[in-house]
């Protein structure tokens, strides 16, 4: 296993533990009769969406081998400065 292949598995399954644990976090706070806009009206929410969301990206690209950008850089820096 390289080092490139655990990076790329590392980014994705962070990502999707993260959208599972938001996504069941979700169906919790709904199933006890609160709105779903009170959710996402909760910084830690959207910023636990949007590193995950970051790190699909971020290990999409090392999958088809791109390099990252200066944008790209500055989207992590912002994503965890945000978590």
């Amino acid at each position: 296993m390289t080092k490139r292949n655990v990076l790329i598995g590392g980014r994705l399954f962070f990502a999707l533990l993260t959208l599972v644990a938001v996504g069941t976090q979700l169906t919790v706070h709904i199933g006890l009769g609160f709105d779903a806009w009170n959710f996402f009206s909760y910084f830690t929410n959207l910023s636990n969406i949007f590193a995950s969301a970051v790190l699909l990206v971020s290990g999409y690209r090392v999958l088809v081998g791109k390099r990252p950008s200066e944008l790209d850089d500055a989207t992590r820096g912002t994503a965890t400065i945000a978590i």
